[in-house]
């Protein structure tokens, strides 16, 4: 305690003779400056606080035994004090003693700064300080952009450092899984779910093994499909439970791998105790081959269930449907109308009569059903029994996906889609999956998760 009275006394006095000398500042309008000067001595008074509270609890016995035994668990067994460099919530870089691993059996999962990893750093940044580089790497439309806001924000860093810390902790959190952002006693229990499921794409960057005239390695930019689950509440009214966050899972790997994701999340959550559940998403077949299966896998009886094709997915399919049925013979009025019809029948769920009124038309113009007609009522025939909008209506449940459509836009699009944004792969999912968890509101549950020690560690 004494030497946080020093280190306070030493800086009230350095704060007292700023105040005093800032007179100027208000003279000339210049409350910015003054401000800025501010927090620099009141962050160097956070640096300092840190700096002593680290190094006194190097000395402290009981912190020395749960080191070791911490060490212990990931094979390390002999511990030395060392300085060592680290990066506070400030930005600023200290010198502080640490408890490091001198030895360990095998590749080590964690920091040889064993005291430090124990603590939550992360490359020798704090967790408070990593945790703003990742929000700002992932929010903002590039690191440098990120790097710009943290200066403004009183909070030093190199583009480098911020861009590798959130790389870094996304990788962590992607190691974990769905289950880092889960509250620990988060459940479905008794409450109305919907499922969804939808992808996203952003250009990625692969070198090809040609270089330029300037011996600058060429790359391949292909589109990756980024798949995006989604988990939601709704209200009796069907409404989004706007007291409940959203959870959000990313993949830029094969189907089987977001089914997967998909059914983790659904056991986490304990969705089989749910009171309904939905699944709503557009046509894709991979989705609905698998589905019932991931369900089934996670517990969920299929009484509770009510598969949703997407309305405006089946819109889109409707308009195609009139496009193939509509020849030269009929004018832009009539194939408006046709279609206001046909649609009215969708939105009642009368998918029997659609298809019926299709087929009428068809014989009456003499035209033979084939190609792609065919394939349009083909996917009608295929999805009727998840085209039921008045019974969806009249149940509250959601008749289109847009909540992730719209998450797809804001997670992915914005992001991680703009134009020349090049992507390498294995740092992609990770920084989508940061940014899932910052705009669904769990980022607090991300961090407590991932620093939470537990008594087994």
């Amino acid at each position: 305690m004494d030497k946080i009275q020093e280190i306070c006394k030493n800086e009230i006095e350095k704060l007292q003779e700023y105040i005093d000398n800032s007179t100027d500042f208000f003279l000339h309008g210049d409350f910015e400056n003054f401000e800025r000067g501010l927090s620099i001595i009141l962050n160097n008074v956070h640096d300092c606080i840190c700096v002593s509270k680290l190094n006194s609890i190097t000395e402290d016995t009981d912190f020395k035994g749960i080191i070791k035994e911490y060490a212990a668990c990931d094979g390390i067994s002999k511990l030395s004090k060392r300085q060592v460099q680290v990066q506070f919530k400030t930005g600023s870089k200290r010198t502080i003693w640490s408890y490091y691993g001198k030895q360990s059996k095998g590749k080590s999962s964690i920091d040889r700064h064993v005291g430090l990893s124990y603590l939550g750093f992360i490359k020798k940044a704090s967790p408070m300080y990593v945790s703003s580089s990742s929000i700002t790497s992932v929010l903002c439309p590039s690191f440098s952009i990120g790097q710009q806001l943290m200066e403004e924000m009183g909070v030093s860093g190199s583009y480098n450092r911020i861009r590798n810390l959130s790389i870094e902790l996304g990788q962590q959190v992607i190691s974990e899984g769905i289950r880092s952002v889960i509250g620990q006693d988060e459940s479905m229990d008794g409450k109305r779910v919907v499922v969804m499921i939808d992808g996203g794409r952003s250009r990625t960057r692969l070198e090809n093994g040609y270089y330029t005239m300037l011996g600058n390695p060429k790359f391949d930019t292909d589109w990756r499909e980024v798949k995006l689950l989604a988990i939601l509440v709704l209200d009796e009214n069907g409404k989004i439970e706007r007291k409940e966050l959203p959870l959000y899972d990313i993949t830029v790997n094969d189907i089987q791998e977001a089914m997967s994701k998909l059914t983790e999340a659904l056991i986490l959550l304990n969705v089989a105790a749910a009171k309904e559940v939905q699944f709503i998403s557009d046509g894709a077949t991979c989705f609905w081959k698998r589905i019932e299966q991931v369900f089934g896998t996670a517990s969920v009886e299929q009484h509770k269930i009510t598969y949703s094709l997407d309305y405006y997915h089946a819109v889109e399919h409707l308009s195609d449907l009139v496009h193939q049925m509509a020849d030269d013979t009929i004018n832009e009025k009539e194939r408006k109308s046709l279609f206001t019809q046909l649609k009215s029948s969708l939105w009642l769920g009368n998918i029997e009569v659609l298809l019926t009124e299709v087929k009428k038309f068809c014989q009456a113009k003499g035209k033979e059903i084939k190609d792609k007609l065919l394939t349009e009522i083909n996917y009608f025939e295929k999805h009727k029994n998840r085209m039921r909008y008045h019974l969806f209506r009249t149940q509250k449940w959601l008749c289109g996906s847009g909540a992730v459509e719209s998450a797809i836009r804001r997670i992915i699009n914005l992001r991680f889609k703009a134009p020349a944004s090049f992507w390498l792969v294995e740092h992609l999912e990770p920084l989508c999956f940061l940014r899932a968890a910052f705009l669904a509101g769990r980022w607090k549950i991300l961090l407590q998760n991932l620093n939470f020690k537990g008594d087994n560690f």
